[in-house]
């Protein structure tokens, strides 16, 4: 079976392209390009649970109405 008939280029994953970001920006964490202070990070981290409590909900709720059965 030949499976690069439908096989995508690989700077179409979403997964190389995660791979990407991640390593630039440990890059420049540790080269000093992207200095982050403590008060931006407490910025970020609280950005960051704000995003996922309304994406948590979100899903909960996309879940919900596409879902075949009822609950109980």
């Amino acid at each position: 079976m030949n499976d690069t008939i439908n096989a995508k280029p690989w700077w179409q994953s979403k997964t190389v392209l995660g791979v990407i970001v991640m390593a630039i920006s440990g890059v420049a964490a540790q080269t000093g390009a992207a200095e982050i202070t403590a008060a931006d990070q407490a910025a970020i981290v609280d950005w960051l649970l704000a995003a996922v409590g309304v994406g948590g909900a979100g899903f909960a709720i996309w879940g919900r109405i596409v879902a075949r059965q009822r609950i109980g």
